[in-house]
């Protein structure tokens, strides 16, 4: 996936049109009788964005598979490492969801590539790309409130469209 620097996200920010009739993404509503209701782009983001959250259900499971191998290794007096190669069935669980969470990553991060590369074609599919890149970054590691005014923007621009 390309990288995207905060400084780009910001500058691309500002170039977001603030004109159209739409509303949150993957909640678009028509215009007028018999409009297009979805954007395409809107559309790959939602589709990206239940894969995401499905990544993150597994791993979530991974990190409750391992607090169990963790409860049931401490008595007996041995580390991760000894447990995942003694094939205790919580180590098997968090192999097998390894693959599948590494495999849900690399989907993704083809999908978001080729999000990147749709040109949009309204207000709508240009605040659902800015949504999918606050979720992918998440609020860490931003300078001191960026984080916070992009994402409040994004809250005001979807109350305008």
């Amino acid at each position: 996936m390309p990288f995207v620097s905060r400084r780009t996200l910001v500058t691309g920010l500002s170039a977001v049109p603030l004109i159209g009739t739409a509303c949150v993404a993957g909640q678009a509503r028509a215009s007028a009788p018999g409009a297009k209701t979805t954007d395409p782009v809107v559309a790959k983001v939602q589709a990206w964005m239940a894969d995401y959250d499905a990544r993150e259900a597994m791993t979530r499971r991974w990190q409750d598979s391992e607090n169990a191998l963790c409860e049931r290794i401490k008595p007996l007096g041995m580390d991760l490492n000894q447990a995942c190669r003694r094939g205790f069935p919580e180590a098997r669980a968090m192999r097998a969801l390894d693959r599948k969470i590494e495999a849900a990553g690399r989907k993704l991060d083809r999908k978001a590539a080729q999000i990147i590369l749709t040109r949009v074609t309204g207000p709508l599919a240009a605040l659902a790309k800015i949504e999918m890149g606050l979720r992918i970054q998440g609020p860490y590691d931003w300078e001191e409130y960026a984080f916070a005014l992009i994402q409040d923007g994004c809250e005001q621009l979807r109350r305008t469209l």
